[in-house]
Order: structure tokens, then sequence, then C-alpha cells
């Protein structure tokens, strides 16, 4: 018989022995907490495995002499203040229902997207990322800008929509291979 470390616990003494689940969910990236969140609203009994000590998937950090380098996906970067209505963030927190305060946000200030011979600033005002892609891809400004327009005007609503990949879309506007690499 194989003994477990101490700290681990053997499936045969856990808690959810024998329990029965009508949802599981592989993952406890965004998408795999939201599901399950949507799902307990809906009254499902769910359970979400993750496999690290640490839910979040994509959006993670490591720390280095105290300091956190975000390492993953940026999905909470349209921060606006609290009681700012109509936008992705607030409208997002509404369907999960969860408060505002309890994600202790605070504003983005500084971030970059880092290649080789290149780089591109942001934070959360969006005309400032706009200006270091004109500064840095002079000859794609109009595209970018295009693109934006886009995106702003896109309806996720309708189900007929055409689904197209990231990569597919940003050749439609852009012929930089760079700038369509940094903005994947």
């Amino acid at each position: 018989m194989t003994r477990l470390p101490e700290n681990k616990v053997s499936p045969r003494d856990s808690k959810l022995n024998g329990r029965h689940f009508e949802c599981v969910i592989i993952g406890a990236g965004m998408a795999g907490l939201a599901s399950g969140i949507r799902l307990a609203l809906a009254g499902k009994e769910s359970i979400i495995l993750e496999r690290h000590n640490a839910s979040g998937g994509l959006n993670s950090f490591y720390s280095i002499d105290g300091h956190k380098y975000d390492v993953g996906l940026h999905a909470l970067t349209n921060y606006v203040p609290k009681g700012t209505k109509g936008s992705p963030l607030t409208k997002l927190l509404r369907q999960l229902r969860i408060p505002y305060d309890a994600l202790e946000l605070s504003p983005q200030i500084h971030s970059k997207i880092h290649f080789p011979h290149c780089e591109l600033n942001f934070n959360n005002d969006f005309s400032f990322f706009e200006s270091q892609v004109a500064e840095q891809f002079p000859d794609e400004i109009d595209g970018f800008r295009r693109l934006v327009e886009t995106i702003r005007n896109y309806d996720a609503l309708i189900l007929e929509a055409k689904l197209i990949s990231t990569r597919a879309t940003l050749i439609q506007y852009f012929n930089n291979c760079l700038l369509k690499s940094m903005l994947l």
C-alpha cells in the first residue's frame, strides 16, 4: 500500500467521497470560476477541480524580492472607479453577483507588452495605449483605430454572427506581424 504524505488527504478520507455533482468543472481559471458561480446561482450542485495550489489559471503572477509580476492575461484591465455604470467590468460584476469591494480593485499603474526590440506600455487610459501603438507602429495606427471601432460596435448578443478567431481578425486590420503578435 502506498502511503501519502501527511499533508495529502486520501480520496477515501475526503469529505467529497460519495457526493454526486451535476456538473464537474475542470480548471479554476476565469472561465471555470465564472461557470461555477453561474451554475451555483442556477442551483446546480457543482465542483471545480484545479491541479495547482491557487485558482486563476492564466491570470497568475510570481513574486521576486517582494515584487509581484503579472504574467497572465489582463482580464480586468477595464478598471473603473466604484459606481461607474455601463462598463464591461461593472456589467460582469453585476452578472456574477460579485460586490465591487470584494475584488480589492485598484487602477492599473503600468503594464507593458514586451518583445525583443519593441514594447507597448499601457495603463487604464486607453488613449495612452493608442499613442503607444501610433509611436511604435505609425503605419498601422489607422488599422488600429478601425479595429477599436469594430470592437466598440460589436454586438455579442447576435447569435447568428460568424465566429472568427482573433488572429484572423487581426489579419484584416494589420500588415505588421510584430504588432499582430503583440496584440494576441
